[in-house]
């Protein structure tokens, strides 16, 4: 949605008084501000067994998911059953209630 108007500006002078307008035209577009459904999160698995000792994955996680929605998409990204994911989601999700304001 557009619209176009314009803008008056005026000057006098100081010692004849004589008076100028302008007048300039412009444009006016209103452009909807798309609303973030996600907030990207950063995470690190560290695994206990040989081989492969940590994975990095980024995530974007809803912001109003569940924590079992969590624990799938962690373990997908890692490769990992959901049961190993277990409560580590639990404590890591109040600490990030604590660090992280919604934006």
């Amino acid at each position: 949605k557009h619209t176009s108007s314009s803008s008056r500006s005026s000057l006098t002078c100081p010692h004849c008084h004589k008076q100028s307008n302008t007048f300039d035209p412009f444009l006016c577009i209103s452009l909807p501000i798309p609303l973030r459904h996600t907030r990207p999160l950063c995470v690190t698995l560290v695994f206990s067994t040989k081989g492969q000792r940590y994975l990095r994955i980024g995530l974007a996680v809803p912001l109003f998911g569940s924590l079992a929605f969590l624990r799938r998409m962690l373990a997908d990204e890692g490769k990992i059953s959901p049961d190993q994911v277990g409560d580590l989601v639990s404590l890591f999700l109040m600490i990030l209630r604590f660090t992280l304001a919604p934006f």
